[in-house]
């Protein structure tokens, strides 16, 4: 046989799955210089970012997205890498590189969301999530659904790529049920938004491309945005407390310099309203004019001028009027008091 007549092996790599193993890989490199006893220092884990309730759910949204890319240990990365590398090369081919790449944020996002809702249950034990295990989860089960969605002919084509996908999924819930302290709720989490776009994305498959997934991008968009809108209405004054624990114990510094530009802030709003108010006077002109001359003043008003008050004496039925620039009376006007029944005299000034 010539060698012209070989034909070249079409070796395609996951290079979307390679480079997520390769960024996860390169982070917990940067992990590393933080590690005890085989683990990452739990406040290293806090500051770069982990899924912490108290702090994801109560502005910090952003610990979504990057908690999906921590591990807090050497053991716990490699597992998630080992999965990541099977699952990955079998999703891309199914999926496609972009849609991996999508698919893998948002369900790692997602997952996230519900192991964040799920901790809120205890608010007293501060739960810190890390891992890609959810995002992983995420196109395994988007995968699957778009092979299940795809008719039976695509299904017994790709038999071996489905059990292999199912085999990963069950074991990975399996192995969360059964062992402490891992966080299932992200893992199905991750299922289960991977499975709703890929399941989306194959009975759409007919429509326009670029228009059905656009729309299943926006679509997935706003429904997280949402959903973290309405996990943020369940915070309430104890998982705020924790908040402000967590926040005094791992960010001191950022603390200091919160109450340091509130106090500045407090400073410079005294000052602005010092320069709004009227230049100040003397103990003698504070203290006012006594009017002595009119006792037992029911009621007074100033005139538009402000130079004359008018002082009504309920007793005698009087009105006093007050010149305030000469301090003296100067009339009195009295009506009679009806004896029989009680008669309301109204002035008109």
């Amino acid at each position: 046989m010539s060698a012209s007549s070989v034909k070249p092996l079409n070796v395609q790599l996951p290079a979307i799955t390679l480079i997520l193993f390769a960024l996860c890989v390169g982070i917990f490199c940067y992990l590393a210089q933080w590690m005890s006893y085989e683990e990452v220092d739990q406040s290293a884990l806090i500051h770069l970012g982990a899924n912490v309730a108290s702090l994801t759910l109560s502005g910090e949204s952003w610990r979504l997205f990057s908690s999906v890319f921590l591990h807090s240990s050497f053991s716990h990365l490699l597992m998630n890498m080992f999965a990541l590398l099977v699952v990955g090369a079998v999703a891309e081919r199914i999926l496609g590189k972009w849609r991996l790449l999508i698919i893998w944020l948002f369900s790692g996002v997602f997952g996230g969301l519900i192991s964040a809702c799920y901790a809120l249950r205890d608010s007293d034990q501060i739960v810190i999530s890390v891992g890609a295990s959810g995002a992983i989860m995420g196109i395994a089960g988007a995968a699957l659904a778009t092979q299940l969605a795809s008719g039976a002919g695509t299904y017994h084509k790709n038999q071996r790529r489905v059990f292999s996908l199912l085999g990963m999924v069950a074991l990975t819930l399996l192995y969360g049920a059964r062992q402490a302290g891992i966080d299932n709720a992200c893992h199905i989490g991750g299922l289960i938004a991977g499975g709703a776009m890929g399941w989306q994305r194959a009975r759409l498959s007919g429509q326009n491309r670029l228009v059905t997934e656009g729309g299943i991008i926006v679509a997935g968009s706003l429904l997280l945005t949402g959903a973290i809108w309405l996990a943020q209405q369940q915070i309430d004054e104890s998982v705020l407390q924790v908040r402000q624990s967590l926040r005094e114990e791992f960010y001191p510094q950022e603390i200091e310099q919160e109450r340091r530009q509130k106090k500045q802030q407090l400073a410079e709003e005294r000052n602005a309203l010092r320069e709004t108010l009227s230049a100040p006077v003397s103990r003698e002109q504070a203290s006012g004019d006594l009017l002595a001359e009119i006792a037992d003043i029911h009621d007074m008003a100033i005139s538009r001028d402000g130079n004359t008050l008018y002082a009504a004496i309920e007793d005698t039925n009087s009105i006093v009027v007050f010149d305030l620039g000469q301090k003296k009376i100067l009339h009195t006007f009295t009506a009679p008091i009806a004896k029989e029944k009680s008669v309301q005299t109204l002035w008109w000034l």
